[in-house]
């Protein structure tokens, strides 16, 4: 079996990863090449590639063309893409922007708006209270202006028994 000076076999079709060939595949060998390949010297075991032909040439040209416009439509199509995003960005901030407009006066105004709502608590606590304890006491009056009306209505003892001897005194007749 045939090799190169580096000792790469000529049937291999790519290199070994440790190789410095690695990156470049290898051609099959075939006796025309061989003959016409340039003597190998000590070190330099890179591998001979014959100059292409027309067709060769003329398929390069068709590649390197296909090659540009498929750039040319991925330059495009990334162009769009990226311009897409970047307007997507911006309305996407603006919508953020807008709504933020809205509602910042009321997270602004949330701190005054809560003091305001712990001094109307603390004044409805303070005025539910003195209430309670003023109806209670006004009640305890009212209760005792009641009895003492009631109180001031009775006969005295003496009226009572005066009436209950009249009604002993009117059974003992009948």
């Amino acid at each position: 079996m045939k090799a190169y000076p580096s000792g790469i076999p000529l049937e291999r079709h790519w290199t070994a990863p440790h190789d410095i060939h690695a990156v470049c595949p290898v051609m099959v060998a075939y006796p025309d090449v061989e003959a016409s390949a340039p003597p190998a010297t000590e070190g330099t075991p890179v591998p001979y590639m014959p100059a292409p032909s027309a067709d060769a040439a003329d398929a390069g040209e068709r590649l390197k063309t296909r090659l540009k416009r498929l750039e040319n439509r991925v330059s495009y199509v990334v162009g769009e893409t990226c311009s897409a995003s970047i307007l997507g960005s911006i309305a996407l901030i603006a919508v953020g922007v807008l709504i933020l407009c809205f509602i910042w006066p009321g997270i602004t105004a949330l701190p005054t708006d809560i003091e305001a709502i712990k001094a109307d608590i603390a004044a409805l606590r303070a005025d539910s209270r003195g209430y309670a304890l003023k109806t209670d006491i006004d009640a305890i009056r009212g209760d005792n202006n009641n009895l003492a009306a009631s109180i001031a209505t009775l006969p005295s003892n003496e009226t009572v028994q005066a009436a209950i001897d009249a009604l002993r005194a009117d059974n003992q007749n009948e």
